[in-house]
């Protein structure tokens, strides 16, 4: 499983390098289309948790991000959660 957290998309060039560091792509994204072709090769489930920070922090190039997404998981059955924050229990 792979976690990743909204709210270190904080600019385009720190999600593309988070993104980069948390999941183990074939080679280098940096631009959305090179992360849906690397996403669609992913066959780890994904959990976004604070997804609502992406659009906040990006504005239009958030929403952009969430919907390649979205279009990954819909196009390759990838499983793809949109958490608001995660919730622990002890």
């Amino acid at each position: 499983m792979i976690f990743l957290d909204g709210n270190k998309f904080k600019s385009r060039d720190e999600a593309f390098s988070y993104l980069n560091e948390k999941i183990d792509f074939e080679y280098e994204v940096n631009n959305l289309d090179g992360l849906f072709d690397a996403l669609s090769m992913v066959d780890e489930k994904i959990i976004i948790e604070n997804y609502q920070e992406i659009y906040n922090n990006l504005g239009q190039y958030g929403e952009k991000f969430l919907s390649c997404f979205m279009k990954v998981s819909l196009d390759f059955l990838l499983e793809i959660d949109f958490l608001s924050k995660l919730n622990i229990v002890d």
